[in-house]
């Protein structure tokens, strides 16, 4: 005999378990009572269960096990079953409440048709057996899944529990209704963390109460048919005898058995009849005008309805939609105002860079390019005075170029005809000489000065006739300003972009290694390879004069590598192919690839030997491919690059610089997640030392870097990035390091230096230009640094990230206050159970002078704060925003005394140093003194742009003081 799980089918299910709480009891006082309570609540189950898509696997007594397409449906569901169900008990006695526990899973189960088994479903069983009447629990495998895509749900965590025969603790959380006051607190038991006996205790009752109640169940419909079959066979006897009257009261007694109506209850039945017609009237009206789009409208037939009927789903629904609606147009509606900005913003930012590129052309007297770009200029706004005062800049210096040009050929000219008439002079005076007796001369030494003259004004000519290209190049040795990128249209994961973004990084650090040679970083090529610009938009865009475009591809026999070399004057010059037999014999290649690039640039450079730091062939190409997206900065493209330098690791686990850009992926998921997660710290350090312990790298050197700086010690940081630089020039990530580093020593002009180095190196990076932001910041040209935070956001830079820690702070010491309320507000509406989105909108609209407006967020923020306390007592980051909530509600010797408590205790993060710094800030004119001691030791502790730019520093920011108070040494 086959077993249930022969015709099984394994899958990944999200479980829902159900009870009733005391439906045992509802039993034993009234059975009749109960089972019609038990009646109603499986009608409203199944209801909300088939509108989300559930299916019920079982059904035994009062409990219901649910099977729901995904996790985000089953919470939905649960969260509305319980709303009704609170809804139905209003007014209720003890008894006719419907009082329901609930449990959720996602987990592996195995599905048999009417059934299902394993670990997955009694894991939910048991969640459901902790939870307290009315409320839903949920395990983190059910959170990991809807907490982005329900960001406004709020749970409380219980914590791991450990449950009967599962091997690993489970992780559960209690969802908490903010619409219900009464639900919108954890319940005791959630607070308290049962234990495992308590769960198997309660799951043992509730399993044997519901078998009971399934009985009783089965046993009195079983009665009831039999009472059924009576009257009709009574009904029948009295038809059969003529005793009609007596048959239609057994017919009566039937209907009242099966639901039928008594006339009294037709009555009402006809009188709920036309209710409802009138409610589904109403209730198509509401639709029909809903999606006219004629919202207001919609609204009134959805009030007429609940005045006849008190709850209605489908009105419920539809007045959700509209809400969302109304929302939606009015996000757009912002969005529209908002793309209007930034394109005013990036058709600015856009001006800007064209003029800056052009300055640098005019320095270099590159004046055809000049104008080329003052042209795009005209394009983006014809009127443009920077363009027309460029443009007649660029026209005068040319002006001036060929008067002196011609100054020098009119001054090489005369030079030349005074040679060849003294030389005929000579010559005629020989002659006649000849024709005279012979006599004694004195011999004189050569008019050296003369032939020197005579020389250059040769040479001057040559110059002027021929070109003096051979000249030229040996006296001004040419050079290469050149980006390298790939023209293969695969994107991440296609083995071809693997294959093609390894190259276009090794490319461009062979090309770096090179003397006399620009190599941009492939961090920013990458990133407008394939955009379907020209070739000569890209060049302008990445600010370089010549292209290396490859597109390499793999096959049977090798490597072929198609290299087109593009010069911004000369369009395409030179085309050519290159072979190897695979990825790592491809040193040849590349050696043999870069010469003679360089050769038909005429620059003269010795030849670098290149190296491949694996054996392994397939190790070596994903490890390249990941280090490039890591490069990107973003944190999509960091992830991204994470898998393929995990994968490069398993292919080859004593691949050193393999470890060394996993610790650098950690380092830049760090950053990305705004610095808070210091675990990612000890695992990029980890990693580093494996890596050091199989070679030293440019890479491991560069990660060493930025792990010294972020553990205050610049002179190592300092020392690491020159010691990368040395091994690899032209570094962005080494350059934006030392940018940081001169910033916590106050050395702006070195840091504005080090920042420029990195934006010609890598200008599509969102984090250089994020680095420059932070160099203007710190130099108190606010402007500008705006305009840097603003293209770090456009790279790809997370907008909430930036904005909170560094456009907020920018936004109000320019004065434009009004965004910076605007986007806390918007924040809040998203998180408005967060206690930091309403303390910042508090903050802003204080800093407007709306002190009575902050009040109600400050309210708000202080009990989210208290009541995330109790569950996080330890919390630091939390008691210090706790500080500045009391500071702001004007409780200010309560904060004080609180914060110079929390700075006394071990241990103590520089965090809390900065709240003291916030709170005497706060107060006023009589804590400025106290504010910049508190900043000094803060900063001493560590230098944090983050902390050092909070909005709550904006009223001291422009003093002398607070720039005195940053400034520390390497040292130190």
């Amino acid at each position: 005999m086959s077993s249930p799980q022969d015709s099984s089918t394994r899958k990944l299910a999200a479980i829902m378990f159900t009870d009733i709480k005391a439906f045992s009891w509802k039993m034993a006082t009234n059975e009749i009572a109960a089972m019609q309570i038990l009646k109603t609540h499986d009608s409203m189950m199944k209801e909300s269960i088939e509108k989300h898509g559930g299916r019920v696997i079982k059904s035994i007594g009062d409990s219901f096990m649910v099977d729901f397409p995904s996790a985000v449906n089953a919470v939905l569901c649960a969260i509305e079953l319980q709303e009704r169900f609170w809804e139905f008990n209003k007014d209720k006695s003890e008894f006719d409440k419907i009082e329901v526990r609930m449990g959720l899973h996602l987990g592996d189960v195995i599905d048999v048709g009417n059934d299902m088994y394993g670990d997955g479903v009694n894991i939910a069983s048991r969640v459901e057996a902790i939870t307290e009447p009315n409320r839903i629990c949920i395990t983190q495998d059910i959170y990991s899944q809807i907490k982005k895509k329900m960001p406004n749900l709020s749970v409380f965590p219980i914590g791991p529990m450990k449950f009967k025969n599962i091997d690993e603790p489970v992780e559960v959380y209690e969802i908490l209704m903010d619409n219900i006051p009464e639900l919108s607190m954890p319940s005791q038991t959630a607070k308290q963390a049962p234990s495992r006996k308590t769960a198997e205790k309660t799951a043992e009752r509730e399993a044997k109460e519901a078998k009971t109640v399934e009985a009783k169940r089965k046993k009195l419909e079983e009665e009831h048919r039999e009472r059924i079959k009576i009257h009709y066979k009574k009904a029948e006897i009295y038809f059969q005898k003529g005793m009609l009257e007596e048959a239609e009261a057994e017919l009566n007694e039937i209907e009242k058995l099966t639901g039928g109506s008594t006339r009294e209850q037709r009555t009402v039945d006809k009188e709920e009849e036309e209710k409802q017609k009138k409610v589904q009237t109403l209730y198509k009206k509401a639709e029909e005008l809903f999606r006219a789009g004629n919202l207001d409208e919609a609204e009134k037939q959805i009030q007429e309805i609940y005045r006849i009927v008190p709850i209605h789903y489908g009105a419920q629904m539809i007045m959700a939609q509209i809400e969302e609606e109304r929302f939606r147009r009015a996000e757009e509606r912002r969005l529209k105002i908002e793309a209007e900005r930034r394109a005013m913003q990036k058709k600015a930012d856009q001006l800007a860079d064209l003029k800056r590129k052009v300055e640098t052309h005019i320095n270099r007297e590159e004046y055809s390019e000049g104008l080329e770009l003052v042209k795009q200029m005209f394009q983006l706004d014809p009127d443009n005075s920077d363009g027309k005062a460029l443009e007649a800049d660029i026209n005068a210096r040319l002006r001036e170029k060929q008067e002196r040009e011609q100054a020098a050929a009119e001054e090489a000219q005369r030079i030349l005809q005074a040679t060849l008439e003294k030389r005929a002079e000579q010559a005629a005076k020989a002659a006649a000489e000849q024709s005279q007796p012979a006599v004694v001369v004195e011999k004189r030494p050569l008019n050296v000065r003369l032939m020197i003259q005579i020389a250059g004004a040769l040479v001057g000519v040559a110059v002027l006739i021929f070109g003096g290209i051979a000249i030229k190049n040996a006296l001004f040795p040419n050079t290469a300003t050149l980006a390298v990128l790939t023209t293969s249209s695969s994107g991440p994961g296609n083995p071809e972009y693997t294959l093609n973004a390894g190259l276009v990084t090794l490319l461009a650090q062979d090309f770096a290694r090179r003397e006399r040679v620009f190599a941009l970083s492939p961090s920013s090529s990458l990133m407008v390879g394939g955009t379907g610009k020209s070739k000569h938009e890209i060049a302008n865009e990445l600010n370089v004069k010549q292209l290396v475009l490859i597109k390499a591809r793999q096959s049977s026999s090798g490597i072929t590598v198609d290299v087109e070399l593009f010069d911004v004057d000369e369009q395409t010059i030179w085309n050519g192919t290159f072979t190897a037999s695979n990825l790592l014999q491809a040193r040849t290649l590349r050696s043999e690839l870069v010469s003679t690039v360089l050769d038909q640039l005429g620059v003269s450079s010795e030849t670098v030997d290149v190296s491949s730091p694996s054996t392994n062939e397939d190790a070596f190409r994903l490890y390249l491919a990941g280090l490039s997206l890591v490069n990107m900065g973003t944190t999509a493209s960091t992830l991204r690059g994470l898998d393929y330098i995990n994968a490069a690791l398993r292919a080859d686990s004593t691949f050193g610089l393999a470890y060394a850009a996993r610790a650098h992926a950690a380092v830049q998921l760090f950053k990305a997640g705004g610095e808070s997660n210091k675990a990612l710290l000890t695992m990029a350090l980890a990693d580093l030392q494996t890596s050091a312990r199989q070679q030293e790298t440019a890479l491991s050197y560069q990660v060493f870097g930025e792990l010294s700086r972020y553990r205050q010690k610049f002179v190592e940081a300092k020392e690491a990035f020159q010691k990368s630089l040395s091994l690899q020039p032209a570094n962005p990530a080494c350059y934006r390091g030392l940018a940081m580093v001169a910033l916590a020593e106050g050395a702006y002009d070195q840091a504005t230096d080090h920042a420029r180095t990195a934006t010609s190196l890598d200008p599509k990076n969102p984090e250089t230009a994020l680095v420059s932001g932070l160099v203007f910041h710190f130099k108190k040209e606010y402007e500008q640094a705006l305009n840097q935070y603003n293209r770090a956001i456009d790279l790809g830079a997370k907008d909430s990230l930036v904005t909170v820690l560094y456009r907020l702070n920018a936004w109000a010491v320019l004065e434009m206050r009004k965004e910076a309320t605007d986007y806390c507000k918007k924040l809040q509406l998203q998180y408005p159970q967060s206690y930091r989105t309403n303390y910042w909108v508090a903050r802003a609209l204080q800093q407007q002078g709306q002190w009575d407006e902050s009040k109600p967020y400050l309210e708000q923020a202080l009990q989210l704060a208290e009541k995330e306390r109790t569950a996080s007592p330890d919390d630091f980051s939390l008691r210090g925003f706790l500080v500045l909530i009391k500071a702001r509600l004007a409780k200010l010797e309560e904060a004080k005394k609180e914060i110079e408590l929390l700075v006394q205790l071990p241990m103590v993060p520089a965090e809390m140093l900065y709240r003291r710094a916030n709170v005497y800030t706060i107060e006023g004119q009589q804590g400025r003194a106290q504010a910049f001691n508190a900043l000094k030791q803060a900063v001493m502790k560590e230098f944090n742009p983050a902390e050092i730019f909070s909005p709550d520093f904006v009223a001291i920011m422009k003093e002398p003081e607070f720039a005195q108070a940053l400034v520390r040494s390497a040292g130190q």
